[in-house]
């Protein structure tokens, strides 16, 4: 996750054939906000990037929010 800036972080691919398998980490955040949190607390699927890009996304949203 320190290696990933925001860019990374919405350009993740999330694995599997779910809800949101094949679509990126931002196309998930403008769908659905609240499944970021989800992923970033949740997620226990084999691809430890999607939980790290979740993170980065909520840090960098929070500025925001508030």
């Amino acid at each position: 996750m320190k290696h990933m800036n925001y860019e990374m972080a919405v350009g993740t691919v999330i694995p599997g054939k779910g809800k949101y398998g094949g679509k990126t980490m931002g196309q998930v955040a403008v769908e659905s906000p609240s499944t970021i949190q989800w992923f970033a607390e949740q997620y226990s699927g084999p691809n430890n990037l999607v939980p790290a890009a979740a993170k980065v996304i909520l840090q960098k949203a929070m500025p925001m929010a508030g």
